[in-house]
């Protein structure tokens, strides 16, 4: 499985969980291609895992790790294990008003 997904914005999640049900683990490659903002701004991108979608008033959703966090272009590798049925990726920045245009890469087993 290969999954490519670009992000403009941060403090948001991937709209569309992927389904990883058949696998236990996921090596991404983020690839941060461009970030602006002030002198000293960074985002970090998190994964996170849930057993389902929630419900009303419920959010399933627990981190099962992260990249290291990216104060411009650069790429960063990792495996993430322990996954429940879901899986989804948030952008964090440090301070507001940051912009970042990012793709995640990678393979499921």
């Amino acid at each position: 499985l290969v999954d490519l997904m670009y992000f403009k914005e941060t403090d948001v999640a991937a709209e569309v969980p992927l389904d990883a049900w058949p696998y236990r683990e996921l090596e991404l490659e983020l690839r941060m291609h461009e970030l602006k903002g002030d002198s000293g701004s960074y985002v970090t991108v998190l994964l996170e895992t849930a057993a389902s979608l929630g419900g009303k008033g419920l959010d399933p959703w627990r981190a099962v790790g992260r990249f290291t966090p990216m104060k411009g272009p650069g790429v960063d590798r990792r495996a993430f294990r322990h996954l429940q049925r879901y899986v989804r990726w948030r952008a964090l920045a440090n301070i507001s008003g940051v912009h970042a245009l990012f793709s995640l890469v990678g393979m499921a087993r």
